[in-house]
């Protein structure tokens, strides 16, 4: 025999396996457009709030921008450290190099 809280528990999730979230059918209806799925194979029932809710992820999916693309470039504190004293050697050295040549002249 179950006892109340384990009932209650049964009871929520027969209740979201038979009634969706709406944010779920939303977001089932845009990855079906990308899916190339037909807007035509909305799977729930006509006229229901969530054949509407999928039908509008559908079409939101159609006219949304395609994600940006982002590079992340990650840097150990010891290569940048190292990176870091070769430029800036470089800079010392090419300053010296143009001190010596003015002397020269």
């Amino acid at each position: 025999m179950l006892n109340e809280q384990q009932l209650q528990a049964r009871a929520k999730l027969m209740l979201s396996i038979q009634m969706p979230d709406l944010e779920e059918c939303r977001q089932e209806g845009f990855d079906a457009n990308k899916e190339d799925i037909l807007e035509k194979q909305n799977p729930y029932a006509l006229d229901s709030e969530e054949y509407y809710h999928w039908q509008e992820g559908w079409w939101e999916s159609s006219y949304s921008p395609a994600p940006e693309k982002t590079v992340v470039v990650e840097l150990s504190t010891r290569k940048l450290l190292k990176r870091a004293l070769a430029i800036g050697g470089a800079i010392l050295f090419a300053m010296l190099c143009f001190e010596l040549a003015e002397m020269a002249f």
